[in-house]
This record gives structure tokens, sequence and C-alpha cells, in this order.
């Protein structure tokens, strides 16, 4: 690749051409990227030398150590503690964090991430226990029961949205000093009702006044009924409806409503069937529906409307 660069007066493109025509490249094989020669000159020109600058400082004035036991020593270190850092551990034995990734990859081992969990106590395993067996027991009876199971939640927006500065950036050739205003003086909230049934998405419906019993209720009698009116019969007819245990779910007059509607075939706290506590992740719209809305909803900033004089 260096006479290749040579040759053509480090012309990049040029001397891929030349790479290739020279060492008559396989299709099979991978050609080396323009980016890659560029690469090359650039390290080349910084430290004089084909390896990466941090290789120098890595490796000067530490003792070498055998390439056997450095993997066995990487691999130890690692067994005893998986969320060490591949950094750390190449500056304690001298050598570069790269080469503690390639032995790390080569060993067949994988840079996980952390998963986000819903914090429990110890009283909720054995309802979430219960609950999970019930519903196994009702799909080993009917392996379409899922289908038949609205599923609903409730989100609240805010002006502010969703921001996280280490993964929103500007690309630029200068700082240009971006900024994100946050802390509004004038803020506003907005609760969404949304359901979801076998593969289809029932609103969203917008509740615009404060969530209590009576507005829920309210809610169920009125906007719901419409929108379960355009869904085919038989399935209304087999309809289990479910939703969690916040407070104005679990008023007096919306179970009552419930179990005179519903009757046996509905899921909630004070249910026929309980539903757990602290258990988003049993449902699929705190699993995929929310993260999805508001992904699109905050990619564009809110601006308040103009006030009529």
């Amino acid at each position: 690749m260096l006479m290749c660069l040579g040759r053509c007066n480090c012309n990049y493109a040029e001397a891929r051409r030349l790479y290739e025509e020279l060492f008559a490249i396989p299709r099979n094989v991978t050609l080396p990227s323009t980016m890659a020669f560029q690469r090359l000159h650039i390290r080349m020109y910084n430290t004089g030398s084909v390896h990466g600058r941090d290789q120098h400082r890595a490796d000067a004035g530490r003792p070498r150590i055998h390439d056997g036991d450095i993997e066995e020593q990487i691999l130890d270190m690692f067994g005893e503690d998986p969320t060490r850092s591949t950094r750390s551990v190449g500056r304690e034995l001298g050598v570069n964090h790269m080469r503690v990734w390639r032995i790390l990859k080569d060993d067949g081992q994988h840079p996980f991430h952390y998963r986000r969990v819903q914090s429990l106590l110890p009283t909720d395993y054995e309802p979430r226990m219960v609950y999970s067996r019930w519903v196994l027991d009702k799909v080993e009876e009917d392996r379409e029961f899922l289908s038949h199971v609205l599923f609903t939640d409730e989100c609240s927006f805010v002006r502010t949205g969703v921001f996280n500065s280490h993964n929103e950036h500007v690309w630029s050739v200068i700082n240009p000093h971006a900024t994100k205003p946050s802390h509004f003086q004038h803020r506003w909230r907005i609760n969404v009702w949304a359901g979801i049934i076998g593969d289809k998405i029932i609103g969203p419906c917008f509740l615009t006044q404060t969530m209590n019993g009576g507005n829920y209720l309210r809610f169920l009698r009125e906007e719901l009924s419409e929108e379960l009116d355009e869904l085919n019969l038989n399935l209304v007819r087999r309809l289990w409806f479910q939703h969690d245990g916040a407070p104005p779910h679990f008023s007096r007059p919306v179970r009552d409503y419930l179990n005179a509607e519903y009757g046996e075939r509905w899921i909630g706290r004070g249910g026929p069937v309980n539903w757990p506590a602290r258990s988003p992740d049993l449902t699929p719209l705190d699993f995929f529906l929310w993260g999805t809305v508001e992904q699109s909803v905050f990619k564009k900033p809110a601006t308040p409307r103009p006030k009529c004089v």
C-alpha cells in the first residue's frame, strides 16, 4: 500500500486502483478502501510508523510479554471482572487496547450493552409468576388467545421531550457551539391513550382533561366504545380488556363498568385477573409502541402557538 501511494504521489483513489492491478485481488477478497490508504498516509506522516500512536505509547519502555501469556492474562482478568474496559486492561499489561479487543473477539466474546429493566420489590415476583402462568395456560387452551387481548396504556408527552447529549450531535468542520434550550418557563403536558389488539393499534386518543376515575370512565363509555365499533364484531365478542393498576383504573365506578361490559374477560388491578404491579415489560405498549412514538414525536422540537391579540 505504501509503494502504491509513493508511485501515485499520494493520490488515494489511484493508489487503490494500482494496488488492485498489481496484486490481482480476487473477487471474493475485499479491496482496501480509499479511506484505508488515506489513514495509512496520515499515520505515517504523523508517527513515522504503520502502527498507530497508541501502539507506541502503550509499548514504550514496558517489558514485552509472550503472546500466550498475555492472552491467558487478559482472559483471566475479564473472567474475574467482565465489566472492565479494554483500555484499562491494556494500560495495566502494557499493550494496545485494540490488541485486548482482538483477543476477546477471537475468544468469541462480545461487548454486550446493559438493558434497562423495571425495578421490582421482593413482593412483586409471586404475582408476576401467577399472572405469567395464567397466560401460558390460556395460550395452551387457545393458541390465538393473546390476539384477542386489548392491551392498553396511557403515556404523558411534555414539551421538553427526550434529549440524550451522548447520542445527539452536530457534524461540522468547526465547532458550531450548537445549543438546545431546556428548563422552559412555559410548559405543557398531554396524556395519550392507545391500545394494541393482535396486529391492530387502537387510537391514539388524546386525554385533554386531568386523568381521574370520572374522566377515565367517561373515556371508556364514549371514546373507547366508538373505537371498538370499527373492529370486527366477532373479535369484539371475544375481546379481553387489559389495563394496569393506575389509581383512575382502580376506582369503583370503573371496575363496576368493566364487570358489566366484559364480565370475567378483563385484566387489571382488582379485576377477575389481577395485573401485577410494576410490570410494563408484560405489555407491548411499554415494550414497543411508546418508545417508537416518542422518537417520532420529539424529532422536531415543539413550539407554542401564537396568542391571538
